[in-house]
């Protein structure tokens, strides 16, 4: 086996291996070839062949750094989305009992919402632990689902914030301290 100094279709540099007959899809895109010497010790990234040797570019490597720092942005932002899905799958909490915030659940309790004029009091909604819980009149509806779209609301916008930090990161380090402590 043989290794390839390589620029990949993706904007990094990588070191393949291909067979003694192999070569890469592109050759225009390979920066060093171990059968043509020694593979040079050097970290991937920014790398020009100059005069029969590797070289670093400044500006190719600050281009490939922001390549990588947008795909750490991509992975921290997917991290946040997926923990505010489990907030709210979490439920919410009314008069102390745990409600369900399921897409179902929420989609039933902002149709009671809206038709609670229509409504016969007391009436029973269900409990995350599948007992009753007794919503006596439409203030009292009106206070347990604005309770539920409020507790969605407040995940949503918690996850906004650090999405916001995280897209305002210039640097690995400054986007390793936006921490989700939710």
């Amino acid at each position: 086996m043989y290794k390839l100094l390589v620029d990949t279709p993706q904007g990094t540099q990588e070191i393949i291996e291909v067979g003694e007959g192999g070569s890469y899809y592109d050759p225009s895109k390979v920066l060093w070839d171990e059968r043509d010497g020694d593979m040079p010790n050097v970290t991937c990234g920014g790398l020009i062949r100059y005069s029969g040797a590797l070289v670093v570019d400044t500006f190719k490597r600050t281009s490939q750094d922001s390549v990588r720092l947008d795909d750490l942005k991509q992975g921290k932002i997917l991290a946040i989305d997926s923990r505010t899905q489990e907030l709210i799958v979490q439920g919410f909490i009314f008069e102390s009992t745990s409600f369900s915030l399921s897409s179902n659940a929420q989609m039933n309790w902002i149709r009671m919402y809206a038709g609670k004029t229509f409504l016969t009091f007391p009436m029973n909604v269900s409990t995350k632990n599948n007992n009753k819980h007794e919503i006596l009149n439409e203030d009292d509806l009106s206070q347990f689902c604005l309770t539920a779209m409020n507790t969605v609301q407040s995940y949503i916008d918690s996850g906004n914030d650090l999405k916001e930090q995280v897209n305002d990161a210039t640097s690995p380090s400054q986007l390793d301290a936006v921490f989700d402590s939710r």
